[in-house]
């Protein structure tokens, strides 16, 4: 269950949290929107334990958004900190999922899910090369105006081509049958960029990869 939990959390933070909850995270109604988006993902995905586990799930929404409302404030003040906060609050919001996790093994004993746990993983797997390294690698160049403005326009481009490095490892693995997926658009045609953007991509891609190797093997 902590996958699909983990699940959850990428699809809420970072796919489902769009531009106008960034915009107005100050705002309490907004935060509990974006705390309520991942309690109903959490509860979606967790399957059939969903019946038992609910009010841990509720506690975990509440904890994100008491997290959330902290890491606004701090950055609020000190914005020069955005980045720590970034990789501080991640790493609360995983550890957060394991001790609920931990809670539930040791109050509950294990509960089933419906999904496979391969799946889950692949497709947390595809959502690290897409969406979340998207938006990491963005905020972690929000000075470098130049490299931001080339990030948002290659951004579902350079997203296709990791995730065609992902899907090829996948195909070679036999793991699925889905086709690789095809580049249509060059994005490392800007040679100021080029080296750059392609080693991200190949390093980010193959850090799912290993990911998958584990998770699979």
């Amino acid at each position: 269950m902590f996958w699909n939990l983990v699940l959850a959390h990428m699809l809420g933070d970072f796919v489902l949290q769009t531009d106008w909850i960034v915009r107005k995270r100050d705002n309490l109604w907004v935060l509990s929107l974006h705390a309520g988006i991942h309690f109903l993902l959490m509860f979606l995905l967790v399957g059939v334990a969903r019946t038992v586990v609910w009010p841990y799930l509720l506690l975990l929404a509440f904890a994100h958004l008491a997290q959330d409302r902290i890491k606004n404030t701090i950055t609020n003040k000190r914005p020069d900190l955005i980045r720590v906060s970034f990789v501080i609050d991640q790493f609360i919001h995983f550890f957060t999922i394991g001790i609920v996790i931990w809670l539930l093994q040791n109050m509950l004993g294990l509960l089933p899910t419906t999904q496979k746990i391969v799946w889950v993983m692949i497709a947390i797997a595809y959502l690290f090369v897409t969406y979340v390294w998207f938006i990491t690698e963005r905020l972690f160049n929000l000075s470098d105006i130049d490299y931001l403005q080339n990030l948002n326009i290659t951004k579902y481009s350079r997203m296709l081509s990791r995730g065609a490095l992902v899907s090829l490892f996948l195909v070679i693995q036999a793991w699925t049958t889905s086709g690789l997926a095809l580049v249509l658009s060059n994005p490392y045609a800007q040679k100021e960029f080029r080296r750059r953007a392609l080693l991200t991509d190949i390093s980010v891609s193959l850090f799912a990869i290993l990911f998958l190797a584990w998770a699979l093997g």
